[in-house]
């Protein structure tokens, strides 16, 4: 007996959609039959445009199950974050997919076989004491591979998760070191600023640090033009409160020539913080005689100074 027309079409129609979906519910025993997911990723800053490539030059993706296991983690060199990577033997399902950009010198990670317990803390120097983080960046999102269409690639997009300072003292030398019997060098400090960073639990796409502890940046010495310069990175400052930079003089720690509150010289300066993923905040402090000090901005990039060993990626 002959199947009508009708019914025949409608069980070829059923068959290729459960080809279709075989993968995503997990139908065939042996998931190397079906085809492997791909993801990109991406990084807009503070406008439309990925600019990913200018910003992030390698970084670290963690794949997790959806309930907070890790499934693998994996380097991430230019070439990939440029051109996305394929998931390794993941086919269907929910993933968090954390990644983290430009992890260098500064960064440690740990306790990564959780995304509960998994974190990065910001590496100090041999005598525990804190300089600078990476310029970091961070991705986090929950790809979902069973509403994924077929040809369809998951879009990872970054955050930023640092902020960058560029310090310049003026006039030590010829008001501060003038007429002392030994060469004295300024020194600055940030009282209070964070070095570890959960992988998940946040509100927004810009992580919060936690755990805050002091930095003291290195000034380099450019005796010809008479400046000192400490170029470096934070950990995002938008949520601490009372954060300050110091400028004190090699001895006299407790002796603080100048105290600026970042917030309100930010706010003075409208320099934008909160919300804004690429924060670039430069200080110039001049010395006018021994005791007088000014403090102001000045544009972004126009200190020539070389070589400049402090801030690079």
């Amino acid at each position: 007996m002959h199947l009508p027309h009708k019914h025949l079409l409608i069980i070829l129609l059923l068959s290729i959609l459960v080809g279709l979906n075989a993968c995503s519910l997990s139908v065939y025993d042996d998931l190397s039959k079906c085809p492997s997911r791909h993801i990109n990723f991406a990084y807009t800053a503070d406008g439309k445009t990925d600019v990913l490539s200018q910003h992030i030059r390698s970084g670290h993706l963690y794949v997790y199950y959806e309930d907070g296991r890790l499934a693998y983690d994996q380097a991430l060199s230019a070439m990939d974050l440029k051109y996305g990577v394929t998931l390794q033997n993941i086919h269907s399902g929910r993933w968090r997919i954390i990644v983290w950009g430009n992890l260098r010198d500064h960064s440690i990670v740990t306790n990564t076989s959780s995304i509960a317990t998994a974190g990065l803390s910001v590496r100090p120097d041999a005598e525990e004491t804190y300089h600078t983080t990476d310029s970091l960046y961070y991705a986090n999102k929950l790809v979902d591979l069973n509403t994924l269409g077929r040809e369809e690639k998951a879009v990872v997009p970054f955050a930023s998760a640092h902020v960058s300072l560029d310090v310049v003292v003026s006039g030590f030398d010829t008001f501060r070191s003038a007429g002392a019997r030994s060469h004295s060098k300024p020194q600055i400090r940030i009282n209070q600023s964070g070095t570890y960073y959960a992988f998940s639990g946040y509100t927004s796409t810009i992580p919060q640090p936690t755990r805050l502890k002091v930095f003291t940046p290195q000034l380099e010495h450019h005796a010809e033009q008479d400046l000192y310069r400490a170029r470096f990175d934070l950990l995002r400052i938008d949520e601490i409160h009372g954060l300050t930079l110091e400028l004190t003089e090699e001895g006299s720690p407790s002796h603080v020539l100048k105290a600026i509150d970042l917030q309100s010289y930010l706010a003075t300066h409208h320099i934008p913080l909160k919300g804004q993923h690429e924060v670039n905040i430069p200080i110039l402090i001049s010395f006018t005689s021994q005791l007088e000090v000014t403090v102001q901005p000045f544009q972004w990039g126009v200190v020539n100074i070389s070589p400049d060993g402090f801030k690079s990626l």
